[in-house]
């Protein structure tokens, strides 16, 4: 089981914020080992946590046995497992729309934080930019950490992550969007790139943090699955130690710091 470390929200407590959105997150079998730190830290800024899990991979394949009901036992009473259906009708790549939308419909907040499970939000920081409110936007983007291999690995570019948005503005058009989350952007009343006021980015990207097994499931069924031959490059890589000096990723040719780690993970340094 994954445990939070004390990098980020020692000082973070439930209830601390007036703005407390419903928090849904979109998990799968290959991020179980993020999903104790992601539940954790979103309870600190959540009214409500739910989980939302399909039945099948991105590509299809049926879940790891046993996966589903393990997750509804370890979060019983801490978070609202929702399953649905692999929608065969559908291409894989529009399974984190579908993810979404499932759990859209569930819920009746006003407010909905919308996250995948290698997505870990940093409360303090995250209390510290919404202590008034929202303002006036209809949907808010993060600023994020970006991890490549390890929690030890950061890259110094800042990407952006997670969306904190009123229910209001979904439909099943704009959840099935080609552009997933990030189509909001080209919309007036949203606002993107959020930092803290502090200066520091809210959430903690941990999409390529996976054992090269991990990486090379995620690649066969992932939306960019047809950009790159994926397969090649995770072997060529993981084949070889990663000096955090002077080598890059081959997902985005970032530079990287080496940091002290957010939390522990198993099977990950």
């Amino acid at each position: 089981m994954a445990e939070i470390g004390q990098a980020f929200h020692r000082s973070a407590t439930p209830g601390g914020h007036k703005l407390r959105p419903e928090t849904i997150i979109s998990a799968c079998s290959l991020d179980q080992r993020f999903i104790a730190p992601c539940v954790d830290a979103a309870r600190m800024v959540s009214e409500r946590v739910q989980i939302v899990l399909c039945d099948s991979l991105f590509n299809g394949e049926p879940e790891q046995s046993g996966f589903i009901d393990a997750t509804k036992a370890a979060y019983s009473g801490i978070a609202e497992v929702t399953v649905f259906p692999f929608a065969k009708e559908k291409d894989g790549k529009w399974h984190h729309n579908q993810s979404r939308w499932v759990g859209i419909q569930k819920s009746k907040a006003p407010y909905l934080l919308l996250l995948d499970a290698d997505e870990i939000i940093d409360p303090n920081a995250y209390h510290n930019r919404l202590e008034t409110g929202p303002g006036p936007w209809a949907s808010i983007s993060f600023a994020c950490f970006w991890y490549f291999r390890s929690l030890r690995f950061r890259a110094r570019s800042i990407e952006r992550a997670g969306l904190l948005c009123q229910r209001g503005i979904w439909s099943e058009d704009t959840a099935f969007n080609p552009k997933e989350r990030y189509f909001l952007e080209g919309r007036r009343e949203h606002s993107h790139g959020w930092h803290s006021f502090s200066g520091l980015p809210i959430i903690h990207h941990l999409s390529w943090v996976h054992t090269e097994a991990e990486m090379l499931k995620k690649a066969e069924g992932w939306g960019h699955n047809g950009d790159r031959d994926w397969e090649s490059l995770i072997v060529e890589n993981m084949a070889k130690p990663f000096d955090v000096t002077k080598d890059k990723d081959f997902v985005h040719g970032y530079s990287y710091d080496l940091v002290e780690p957010i939390c522990r993970l198993e099977g990950i340094e």
